[in-house]
């Protein structure tokens, strides 16, 4: 009498060799998310009583990052704004 692999029987091999084929092993790394990063230039600034200063700000985007990045100041002494 011949005996046939039920379905339990195939869906593991199937799994099994997806599982192998499909990402080297078994074992799958998510892609890092989207990220960003900052610079300044100059990095840091003295400023005197009624002066200014400037800088520039790049954001640096990493794996994908397409979205906005809005920036503030806090702690300034009056009359800053």
């Amino acid at each position: 009498m011949e005996r046939s692999a039920g379905p339990r029987s195939v869906w593991i091999a199937v799994m099994a060799a997806l599982s192998l084929a499909g990402c080297g092993g078994g074992s799958m790394t998510p892609p890092p998310p989207p990220s960003f990063t900052l610079s300044a230039s100059p990095s840091n600034s003295s400023i005197g009583q009624g002066g200014t200063s400037t800088s520039t700000i790049t954001v640096i985007g990493h794996n994908g990052f397409n979205g906005s990045v809005s920036l503030s100041a806090s702690g300034l002494p009056p009359p800053a704004h």
